[in-house]
C-alpha cells in the first residue's frame, strides 16, 4: 500500500509560468487583428453566483492570523469590489481553488450575497478559437504543430488574457459582479503590471461608483505526486478530447516546460512595487497578496501581505475571510483532493494501468528537476 503522505521534500515552490508548448492554432495578422476588434461580440458564459443584494456585514476584528501589515491613504468613498489575480503554473490547481473560493464566500454569512464570477482565460481562448475559426478550429485547438504556447507566440496568448480581463472589468463596471476571479497563469511581471495598471486606471477614471481592491492569490505545487495527478487530469480536458492519452501527457509536458522556462513568481518585492503604484495614483482601496502551496499543506502565513485602506468596511470583511480561507484550505477543501490523489495511486498500483506507465515515463524525476531548475534560474535572473 502507498503512503497517504504526499508532500515531497522539495522546499522551493513552483509558482506560475509564462508560456507552454501544447499548441492550438496560429493566427495570421489579419485574423489576429479581427479577433481583437470583434471581441465585443464574444460573451463569456461564466457562472453568476447570486443576483441578490450584495451588501455585507463588517467584521469587528480581523483574524489572529491577519495578513495585513500596514495601511495608507485617504478615506475610501466608493463601493468596494474585488479582483482576485491568480498566479500559478499549469496543473497546480488554480481553477479548483477558484471554485472553492466562490463556494467559501457563498457559505459565509458576511459574504453570501456577494456575486462571484470566474473569468478563465483558457476557456475564453478555446471558445473564441471555435467561434472565429469554425469547425477547423476544433481540430487546430488540439494540434500542437502551431505552438500557440511557445514563447514565439506569446503575444497571441496575451490577447486572450486581455480580452478576458476586459470582460471582467466590464462586468464589474455594469454592476453585474462583486468578486471577479481572473483565472490565468499571469506568469510574467509585465502581464501582472498590465493588470494592475488597468485596475488603477479603472479606479481613477472609469467609474465614479465602484473601487476595485486587487488580491493576488498565488497557487503553487512542488509535490511530485500532486503534479503527476494533475497532469493526468489535464490530459482529459477540452484541449485533448480527441487525442490518445500518451499524446496528451507528452504534449502537456511540453507546455509545462515552456511555462516554467519563463515564469517569474510573484514576490514580496513585486508586492511592494504594486503598493507604490497604487499609492502613486493617490488611491486608497488596498492591495493584498496570499499564497496556497501544495493544496494548503505548507503554511504560508509569513508570505501573505496586505495594505489595508483607512475606511475598511467591506474590504476588511472580505480580506479577513480570505485569510481564513488560505489558512484552513487543507481542512476545508484540500483534504478531499489529497484523498483523490491517494486513491488514484493506489488504484494504479493495484491495477497496473497504462496511465501510471506513461506518467512515470514522461513526468519523471529528470523532467521535474528540469522544471525546478528553470524556476530557480528565473528567480535568480529577476
Amino acid at each position: 500500500m502507498r503512503s497517504s503522505s504526499f508532500v515531497s521534500s522539495t522546499t522551493s515552490k513552483m509558482g506560475s509560468a509564462s508560456t507552454s508548448t501544447s499548441s492550438l492554432f496560429s493566427l495570421d495578422k489579419s485574423t489576429y487583428s479581427a479577433l481583437w476588434q470583434n471581441r465585443a461580440n464574444y460573451y463569456y458564459h461564466h457562472e453568476e453566483i447570486d443576483e441578490s443584494d450584495h451588501g455585507v456585514e463588517d467584521l469587528d476584528r480581523t483574524t489572529s492570523h491577519s495578513p495585513l501589515t500596514f495601511e495608507f491613504g485617504t478615506r475610501l468613498h466608493k463601493e468596494a469590489k474585488f479582483v482576485f489575480v491568480l498566479v500559478g503554473l499549469p496543473a497546480v490547481g488554480k481553477s479548483s481553488t477558484s471554485e472553492h473560493l466562490v463556494e467559501f464566500f457563498k457559505g459565509q454569512p458576511a459574504t453570501k450575497n456577494l456575486r462571484c464570477s470566474i473569468y478563465n482565460a483558457g476557456k475564453v481562448r478555446r471558445s473564441m478559437s471555435f467561434q472565429n475559426l469554425g469547425l477547423l478550429s476544433m481540430q487546430l485547438a488540439n494540434n500542437s504543430s502551431e505552438d500557440l504556447f511557445s514563447p514565439k507566440n506569446y503575444n497571441k496568448k496575451e490577447m486572450y488574457a486581455k480580452i478576458t480581463l476586459e470582460k471582467l472589468l466590464n462586468d464589474l463596471d455594469s454592476d453585474s459582479c462583486d468578486v471577479a476571479i481572473f483565472d490565468a497563469t499571469n506568469s510574467r511581471v509585465n502581464r501582472r503590471r498590465f493588470v494592475f495598471d488597468e485596475i488603477c486606471s479603472y479606479n481613477q477614471k472609469r467609474n465614479t461608483r465602484f473601487c476595485i481592491t486587487p488580491i493576488v492569490l498565488q497557487i503553487s505545487c512542488s509535490d511530485h505526486d500532486f503534479i503527476k495527478f494533475n497532469v493526468h487530469n489535464k490530459s482529459f480536458n477540452a484541449d485533448y478530447f480527441d487525442k490518445p492519452y500518451e499524446y496528451a501527457v507528452r504534449d502537456f509536458a511540453k507546455r509545462m516546460r515552456n511555462y516554467h522556462s519563463q515564469f517569474t513568481p510573484f514576490t514580496e518585492e513585486e508586492f511592494r512595487q504594486v503598493s507604490k503604484l497604487v499609492k502613486a495614483h493617490g488611491l486608497d482601496y488596498g492591495v493584498f497578496f496570499f499564497n496556497i502551496v501544495n493544496a494548503g499543506m505548507i503554511p504560508t502565513g509569513e508570505q501573505n501581505l496586505g495594505v489595508l485602506p483607512v475606511q475598511r468596511g467591506r474590504v476588511q470583511t472580505v480580506v479577513s475571510l480570505v485569510g481564513q480561507f488560505v489558512e484552513h484550505y487543507t481542512k476545508m477543501f484540500g483534504h478531499s483532493y489529497v484523498e483523490r490523489v491517494v486513491e488514484f495511486f493506489n488504484n494504479e498500483a493495484a491495477g497496473g494501468s497504462q496511465y501510471m506507465s506513461v506518467l512515470n515515463d514522461v513526468i519523471n524525476q529528470e523532467f521535474l528537476e528540469e522544471l525546478q531548475g528553470s524556476l530557480e534560474c528565473n528567480v535568480k535572473a529577476n
